[in-house]
């Protein structure tokens, strides 16, 4: 059958339409409706510059964060074209061998760095069932982010010079940016000779390092501190303190200002937490089976300090839940061994009212 000019019009109208409505099956809100023109690179969402920064970065992680209920790896894939140039919150595994992956690539003419990352759902197993994926274990990943061979297809993340984070899992605020075949026309024949997949490119407006545990155990109260002191050769910041369903986590940093190598900081195994009316907590210690245990990733280790330029030593020291609706007592032991008399000198007071929420 020949469709008549009038047919045809009809026809591309209902094809928009249909694309229009697949965009809002998959995120709704105030986003306008994405990019079609797929030959190009999606348009990052007026009024936001990346990399974003200042009162940009927190209106845009508000968007952002609004659509992370509705995001799944498919989002990336199989729905790639109605989700372009919308804001996204997500949590990506970066493998230790990405650079070497076939899917990197570096702009010649802007400079931004695209790394291979796996998607990590906020759930318990998240984060090790990214690591599995990373290692060419599919069995828990969907089709839509596999390859004809069945190996899995990455998600290049694009960073401007200078803004990709240390550290394997990040969070990114970001959009859907292109797909990798026409950022990388190259990108088809690897050095074996072998065909790579068109994986969907996102640019981060805006990436940092996040803790597993963080994702896998996440906080419902925080209380930013960015306290910070310094007592003989050794210096302490402690950032914040996190209030989870089942364990309280203290982020904290030690900074050797000397030359040498110190010894580990008693306070990895002496710092505790004394509830207003309740019991001393020690930290690495469980209130029950599923609480938490010394053995938890992200936690300061117990090792010596290393010398001043040779990188500083940081972690979470993790207590047993406390209620954060009620004051509550830090207690740091001396940061530095030549001066430890078994007294604690630091005591930092946590009145409730200075607790938010963590969205």
């Amino acid at each position: 059958m020949k469709l008549t000019r009038t047919g045809k019009i009809f026809v591309a109208v209902v094809a928009v339409i249909v694309l229009i409505l697949g965009y809002f099956t998959v995120f709704s809100g105030d986003d306008a409706p994405p990019d079609l023109g797929l030959d190009r690179p999606a348009k990052i969402p007026a009024p936001f510059k990346f990399p974003l920064t200042g009162a940009q970065a927190q209106q845009f992680d508000v968007r952002a964060h609004g659509n992370r209920e509705k995001l799944d790896v498919c989002q990336f894939f199989t729905h790639y074209a109605t989700n372009r140039g919308i804001p996204i919150q997500f949590e990506a595994l970066i493998p230790d061998d990405a650079r070497q992956s076939p899917y990197f690539y570096t702009d010649p003419r802007t400079g931004r760095e695209f790394w291979p990352a796996y998607y990590v759902p906020a759930t318990s197993t998240g984060v090790s069932e990214a690591q599995a994926i990373a290692s060419g274990d599919t069995e828990k990943l969907e089709g839509c982010a596999q390859d004809a061979n069945g190996a899995p297809v990455p998600i290049l993340i694009g960073f401007a010079r200078g803004q990709k984070p240390t550290g394997n899992l990040i969070r990114v605020n970001g959009v859907i940016w292109w797909d990798s075949l026409q950022l990388n026309p190259r990108q088809r024949i690897t050095a074996a000779g072998a065909e790579t997949a068109d994986a969907p490119v996102v640019l981060a407006g805006e990436a940092q390092r996040i803790s597993a545990l963080a994702l896998q155990r996440p906080a419902f109260k925080e209380r930013v501190l960015n306290f910070a002191f310094r007592h003989g050769k050794v210096a302490l910041r402690v950032s914040r303190v996190e209030f989870a369903s089942d364990q309280t986590r203290v982020w904290v940093e030690l900074i050797n200002k000397t030359a040498t190598p110190l010894p580990a900081w008693s306070g990895v195994n002496q710092a505790s937490l004394r509830q207003d009316g309740g019991p001393t907590l020690t930290v690495g210690l469980s209130s029950d089976e599923g609480g938490p245990t010394a053995d938890d990733t992200d936690t300061l280790p117990d090792e010596d300090l290393p010398p001043r330029g040779a990188g500083n030593l940081s972690g979470y020291l993790i207590f047993p839940e406390v209620d954060p609706g009620r004051t509550v007592f830090l207690n740091l032991p001396e940061v530095d061994a030549d001066l430890d008399n078994g007294v604690a000198p630091v005591t930092i007071r946590l009145d409730p009212d200075l607790n938010v929420d963590v969205s």
